[in-house]
């Protein structure tokens, strides 16, 4: 049972959530579950406003207390099968789904969220017939209700299932279906951009989608908005453009560089204000774990043995290094060292890789690997990429790009040459073990 009290607290709490007060509102809809706590309508707009001020771990709460107070509530059952899935919570976003699905038979969002949380599941148990039933859900919940692909909390966990889905034909279908809404102008300008990324892939995927073609359109993926947590998604467009050797790969390499910079650059510089004593120069190359051993074969044939030895080199690898056996990384005549870096390195490798207090970073991974996030922090003193390189990062990533690697001899003097290297400073690894 609701009295006079409940009732009035929860029209207040309507109120300033209509005038984008949510705040007030929270503290309304507080007010009014303790003058009634089986009250099911505050329980649930308390949940609305907690995610709305990205309180998620308390929203999702709310939420389950309003399912537990109102059975029956269709929209409570909603929005915590949606909240789940939106934290990766993929049991419990099933179960609300399938309650939701039943109180409200086979409604698009339901269905849609059954579809997705059930994925991952059945291509961990190989697939079959039910990876096939959770692709018929979402295909029928995007056919029912097209503009479910814009919505971030349903299109963002989707498009992070389809990107990891293992069977390239179920990938291809759902991409397939996206495709066609992307068509329409204004839910490709809106649908999250790794739906984008998915699109522009799929199309060179191994022939897969090449007997019909699946339409993209580069320009609107040149000009439309993206969030500082798209970085990657941009970057994996700029190189899906450079492959398709489209004009729009330069504009959205110079977006992914511009995000990153926003995103990620230091205030305070990494590398050390002076640089620490040393003799020779220090070399840092950022490569990818697949592109690893052709990386160090190009820089044994294309750096002299004389130059060589003038450096100690660091080789930064980015990704799984578990099968690359380190000795078969070793660059003759120089003084090598393997770092192992994640697939996506963070702004704590960054700073890893600064106390190496390398002179030059030379970038061999370009677009083709997560980079920006890190060249953004600028770990070494000078920052260089080739453009001999498949899809190479755009300035002010780096500071210069040279031809090819050959080109980085002239990069370095005999030795270097440091006027404010002070000879009792201590060396960089000394430094580092103090930090």
């Amino acid at each position: 049972m609701t009295g006079e009290g409940y009732a009035r607290w929860l029209k207040r709490g309507r109120a300033h959530q209509a005038d984008a007060r949510p705040v007030d509102a929270m503290l309304c809809y507080r007010r009014a579950v303790r003058e009634s706590p089986q009250g099911a309508d505050a329980h649930f707009h308390l949940g609305e406003v907690l995610w709305q001020l990205g309180r998620m771990p308390q929203a999702i709460g709310a939420w389950r207390e309003a399912v537990v107070v109102g059975p029956g509530n269709l929209a409570a059952y909603l929005a915590l099968a949606e909240a789940c899935l939106a934290v990766s919570d993929l049991a419990q976003a099933e179960a609300a789904a399938e309650r939701a699905s039943e109180l409200s038979s086979r409604t698009p969002r339901a269905l849609l969220i059954l579809g997705t949380a059930r994925l991952r599941a059945a291509e961990e148990q190989n697939g079959g017939s039910a990876a096939q039933a959770s692709v018929a859900h979402i295909e029928e919940a995007l056919e029912r209700e097209p503009g479910l692909v814009i919505v971030p909390s349903l299109a963002g966990p989707l498009a992070a299932m389809i990107d990891r889905c293992r069977d390239a034909t179920l990938r291809i279908r759902l991409v397939r279906t996206i495709a066609a809404l992307a068509g329409r102008e204004d839910f490709a300008a809106a649908m999250p951009a790794l739906m984008l990324v998915l699109i522009a892939e799929a199309r060179d995927d191994g022939g897969i989608a090449r007997d019909g073609g699946i339409p993209f359109d580069w320009e609107l993926a040149a000009q439309r908005t993206y969030g500082a947590s798209e970085h990657d998604a941009v970057r994996r467009l700029a190189l899906a453009a450079s492959k398709a050797s489209h004009v729009a790969a330069t504009n959205l390499a110079q977006r992914y560089a511009e995000i990153c910079l926003a995103a990620f650059s230091s205030s305070v510089p990494l590398p050390w204000p002076r640089r620490t004593p040393g003799s020779r120069w220090r070399i840092l190359v950022l490569v990818a774990a697949r592109d690893a051993l052709a990386s160090v074969a190009k820089l044994e044939s294309a750096i002299s043995a004389a130059a060589r030895a003038r450096c100690e080199m660091v080789l930064a690898v980015m990704g799984n290094a578990a099968g690359i056996d380190p000795s078969s990384l070793s660059i003759g005549g120089a003084t090598t060292r393997v770092i192992g870096l994640s697939e996506f390195p963070d702004v704590a490798d960054a700073r890893r890789l600064s106390a190496l207090d390398a002179d030059v970073l030379v970038d061999l991974a370009g677009l083709a690997a997560a980079t920006g996030p890190v060249l953004a922090q600028r770990p070494a003193r000078t920052l260089i990429t080739t453009a001999d390189i498949t899809a190479p990062v755009p300035m002010p990533l780096v500071d210069k790009t040279i031809a090819a690697l050959p080109a980085l001899e002239a990069q370095l003097p005999p030795r270097p040459t440091e006027p404010q290297v002070d000879a009792a400073m201590p060396p960089a690894h000394k430094l580092a073990a103090l930090l």
